[in-house]
């Protein structure tokens, strides 16, 4: 992101003035060393020639390296004949050094190069003006003014491209800090859209999640009413279809009648609880003991004990357990041995343990474990710290199916 914003200025820019120093350096530098090359007697200037070549070509890329071929080459030139006056590509050279330096150049490389400017324009102001001055006397006010003259005219020459890369470079700081607190605000413009979508997210995964546990929740509720209600009203009709007494199959459709409705009941119930119509379905009046009574007064032949001393339980609990002993029973009506007792068992501790044994009819594990009834219990239970096993080992009558249920009771 910052480089996109960079690119403008240190790229596009710096690619012009490479093919601007090419040009320079080729349109200045090539007749300059040939001339000096072959119609001179001073081979030493087409050397310097080649040297501020060299300071054109490098200049953008490698300031530092050109300002010390800058150097070279230039008392290369002095030190081989002190009175010759600076090559034209010398003097652009300079000046296009001084305005790169400043521009692209490190701190310290900027540091080194103004030193050197005001030394080198010391120098050649010394030697111009004793080439342009040549009846005045070092030492007389003329030569020192033209020296004097000499050197603002050549720091002039220098410093004003010097000074323009320093601007330049300052405004391209000044760009750069503006790129970057750009990207910064977009980057937490960014983040705060991210934060905000994973908001909306979170919240509507919650509503799915929600949505389903309700969906599960009434899909429990109903296969639990439904389920216990059918299994009693199907073991009651089987069962009356062998009275002969008018009295008995009176009871006994009374029996089934008294069921449907129960269940009619809280089918309605439920169904106006998961629409939002009242609150979550609490467990019938009577509890756990009434449960035991309906079945048994629909003619299963239950043998109920209890250890411990009963106690009321939470309302959330309280539901849990009677849907749980519910789903426990229907499966010992519909898949246990008809004719054989069912044996409940109530444990009352630091836990509730609920015990329904009952002789295996031929496929109670099987049909038990591929239903909907104990992935139900299952769910119901540790909702609230609880837990389900569904067990079959043999016995004297048959294999025996026992299923337990613990429900974690808490302490006032």
């Amino acid at each position: 992101m910052q480089a996109a914003h960079a690119r403008p200025e240190s790229v596009e820019w710096g690619l012009l003035a490479d093919r601007i120093a090419l040009a320079v350096a080729v349109v200045i530098g090539v007749p300059t060393f040939l001339l000096y090359a072959f119609s001179s007697p001073l081979p030493e200037r087409a050397i310097g020639a080649l040297f501020m070549a060299a300071v054109l070509i490098l200049a953008r890329r490698q300031p530092g390296a050109s300002l010390a071929v800058f150097w070279a080459g230039s008392l290369f030139i002095v030190m081989a004949r002190p009175d010759t006056v600076p090559l034209l590509i010398q003097v652009v050279a300079g000046a296009w050094l001084a305005y790169t330096v400043t521009r692209f150049g490190a701190r310290a490389t900027v540091i080194v190069s103004g030193v050197s400017l005001a030394f080198g324009a010391m120098i050649a102001a010394s030697i111009i003006g004793r080439q342009f001055f040549p009846d005045a006397s070092y030492g007389s006010t003329f030569g020192l003014g033209g020296t004097a003259f000499t050197f603002v005219v050549v720091a002039g020459f220098l410093g004003a491209p010097w000074l323009l890369g320093l601007r330049q470079r300052a405004k391209a700081q000044v760009r750069v800090q503006q790129a970057r607190a750009e990207d910064a605000e977009w980057q937490r413009r960014r983040a705060i859209e991210a934060q905000r979508h994973a908001v909306i997210e979170e919240q509507r995964m919650s509503r799915v999640a929600a949505a389903e546990a309700a969906n599960a929740r009434l899909a429990r509720d109903v296969h639990d009413v439904v389920g216990h209600s059918l299994a009693v009203i199907l073991m009651q009709a089987e069962s009356a279809q062998y009275l002969t007494n008018t009295q008995d199959l009176h009871e006994s459709m009374n029996n089934i009648a008294s069921c449907a409705r129960r269940s009619l009941g809280e089918i309605r119930e439920v169904l106006q609880a998961a629409r939002g119509e009242h609150p979550p379905v609490p467990a019938p009046p009577g509890g756990l003991g009434a449960l035991l009574d309906s079945v048994r007064a629909s003619g299963v032949d239950l043998e109920v004990t209890q250890l411990g001393q009963g106690r009321a339980l939470p309302p959330d609990a309280e539901t849990v357990a009677y849907r749980v002993l519910q789903e426990m029973l229907t499966n010992a009506i519909k898949h246990g041995e008809h004719g054989q007792p069912i044996a409940v068992a109530l444990t009352w501790a630091d836990r509730l343990t609920m015990e329904v044994r009952n002789i295996d009819g031929g496929h109670t594990l099987s049909r038990a474990l591929h239903g909907g009834g104990i992935p139900g219990m299952t769910a119901r239970l540790q909702a609230v710290g609880g837990s389900f096993e569904l067990n079959r080992h043999p016995g004297e009558d048959g294999d025996v199916v026992t299923a337990t249920a613990w429900l974690p009771l808490r302490t006032n």
